[in-house]
């Protein structure tokens, strides 16, 4: 379930990598689809995915947030969306959008899951200028998708290019098409019901991550 699949099924976009993964609270195992792989320098199934080979990563310049940050959302199962620079396996320095929420049955949590979106040739300067003028765009009749994208990048801090790919990764989790997914969240707006936090988006983006990743991978492997 990789970025470049996403973007050629929906015929455009400039190509960003959209990993997913899930990690089991219950006994520590982890499932990385093979794009996040390939996001930190990896083949896939070159290795045994794992909290602790996830966060090695780290930037020497990471002051520490953002791995609490995961850290936290994965004991907490609170839907999560941090931007941090990383090393690949292969040195290179990239940096990464992580959202993802948690799940379980009757309030208890059993698994974490959600994307990783590599935006290192797509970073944009100013945010919220960027997502005004899209929401702005919006209102000139150029689409729902502006809109939809606007939101996100004001939820969430994020370029509009990764909005796209987010809006993208839960149009390919849910099956629907991605106009279809951004006219479902421009008529929340509407309505005044739309996920206007940062959780409340994150959430909202993740909710069929899970599912998807069951039907794309067949990855499911213990933390060493």
């Amino acid at each position: 379930m990789g970025g470049t699949g996403v973007v050629g099924a929906l015929g455009g976009g400039a190509p960003q990598r959209v990993g997913a993964f899930v990690h089991d609270v219950r006994d520590g195992r982890w499932a990385w689809s093979e794009e996040l792989y390939r996001i930190l320098g990896f083949a896939p199934g070159e290795v045994v995915p794992s909290t602790e080979l996830l966060l090695a990563h780290q930037h020497p310049s990471d002051d520490g947030a953002g791995t609490a940050a995961v850290r936290a959302a994965l004991r907490s199962g609170a839907p999560f969306s941090v931007r941090r620079q990383l090393v690949d396996a292969r040195g290179r320095t990239r940096t990464v959008v992580i959202v993802g929420r948690g799940r379980g049955p009757d309030g208890v949590l059993t698994e974490v899951h959600g994307y990783v979106v590599d935006v290192t040739d797509t970073l944009a300067g100013d945010v919220r200028e960027q997502a005004d003028l899209a929401i702005e765009a919006a209102r000139q009749h150029r689409g729902a998708l502006e809109q939809a994208k606007g939101a996100v990048m004001l939820a969430l801090g994020v370029d509009a290019d990764t909005a796209f790919h987010l809006l993208a990764a839960k149009s390919q989790a849910a099956n629907v098409k991605v106009h279809r997914i951004a006219e479902d969240l421009v008529t929340r707006l509407g309505d005044g019901g739309a996920p206007g936090t940062a959780e409340a988006m994150t959430d909202w983006l993740c909710a069929e991550a899970l599912d998807s990743f069951e039907r794309h991978t067949e990855t499911d492997v213990r933390t060493s």
